[in-house]
């Protein structure tokens, strides 16, 4: 943050990656892209915006397993 507002250099997306998906399991950061379904507008940003900061599918919170029924 301090590159950015000091140098005015932009982060690339590989910087992002690690910081983005960290505070999206701690729950720190919801993001949120404005979209048009009537219109389309901001589709192709918001695909971009999943395609290179969003984690891995792989990279997820495993789900817990639970044995036997749930109370």
């Amino acid at each position: 943050m301090a590159r950015y507002l000091e140098d005015e250099v932009e982060p690339s997306a590989a910087e992002l990656h690690g910081v983005f998906e960290q505070a999206l399991r701690a729950g720190h950061l919801v993001p949120i892209v404005f979209v048009s379904a009537k219109t389309g507008a901001g589709i192709p940003e918001l695909l971009h915006v999943l395609a290179t900061l969003a984690p891995n599918p792989t990279e997820g919170n495993i789900a817990p397993f639970f044995r036997g029924t749930r109370r």
